[in-house]
């Protein structure tokens, strides 16, 4: 899956359990967010304010990331309560 984002500058990309930033025109990742705890992300979405991403974990969370200059996840604003069907791990 890749999202563009900031003027389709830079795209997010997702495999397996990891996600990668990268730029436009850098065939090197800028950011690369993994953790050993981290499940599978298949999905990923900009917000249309294009401020944050959101991505479908595999552990039936929607994770949130912030797309300014240092990309980070937002802890406090994952959704959970719904499940997750029709992927395979």
């Amino acid at each position: 899956m890749l999202t563009f984002f900031d003027s389709s500058r830079q795209s997010v990309s997702t495999s397996d359990k990891t996600m990668r930033v990268w730029e436009y025109g850098i065939p090197v990742v800028i950011k690369l967010i993994a953790d050993a705890a981290m499940y599978s992300v298949p999905a990923v979405a900009l917000h249309p304010g294009q401020r944050w991403f959101v991505g479908q974990s595999m552990d039936n969370r929607i994770v949130v990331y912030n797309t300014s200059e240092r990309i980070k996840q937002r802890k406090r604003k994952q959704f959970e309560g719904h499940l997750t069907a029709g992927f395979a791990c």
